[in-house]
């Protein structure tokens, strides 16, 4: 992916810092079941707290479980759930990279999209496979058709209304796929 935020360097520094004893061992532990160092471990959570949580500190956001967003969602019906995604999408995303010092453009959909909403926040795990003309962005998830359907929802009317193209979008219960044509975006 080309894009970088403004706010990344390509240059790392060394920082010391104090944490207390009991935190430490919790991150010693974690990085070794996932298979990397302390400061690898480190960085990685400091990346997600600059990229993404940072912005919602003072924005009233909460986590949910995958088994309680599940639990909303089957209150909700499929129509409902693609119009309210269709709704946030004109200008939620918009809104979040500008507060991020992001101009909107593909590129910078695509890292919000990876990146912040994917890695980030769990909505999905994606990926951005470019072939032909085309980019398959493809994003997978385990919380059923109506969690599709308020993705195409969102993604689809940002992609319309604030970058100016609508990709084809391929549904199924576990996934979404838009299909871009490189040439309608650059």
């Amino acid at each position: 992916m080309d894009f970088k935020p403004p706010f990344r360097k390509d240059k790392s520094i060394t920082r010391t810092m104090r944490i207390n004893e009991g935190i430490d061992d919790i991150l010693k532990s974690e990085a070794k079941k996932r298979g990397v160092s302390v400061n690898t471990l480190l960085d990685q959570y400091l990346t997600r707290y600059a990229e993404s949580y940072r912005f919602f500190e003072n924005m009233s956001a909460i986590v949910l479980s995958a088994q309680t967003l599940m639990g909303f969602l089957q209150f909700m019906d499929e129509e409902n759930i693609e119009k309210l995604g269709s709704s946030l999408g004109k200008e939620r995303p918009f809104e979040l990279l500008l507060k991020r010092g992001v101009q909107p453009s593909y590129e910078a959909a695509k890292w919000y999209l990876t990146k912040v909403l994917g890695t980030h926040s769990g909505w999905f795990s994606s990926s951005v496979n470019e072939s032909e003309g085309t980019e398959l962005i493809h994003m997978s998830h385990p919380f059923g058709i109506k969690w599709s359907r308020f993705l195409k929802g969102y993604f689809g009317s940002f992609f319309w209304e604030v970058l100016e193209f609508n990709p084809e979008v391929r549904l199924l219960s576990a996934s979404v796929t838009f299909t871009v044509i490189l040439k309608d975006v650059r």
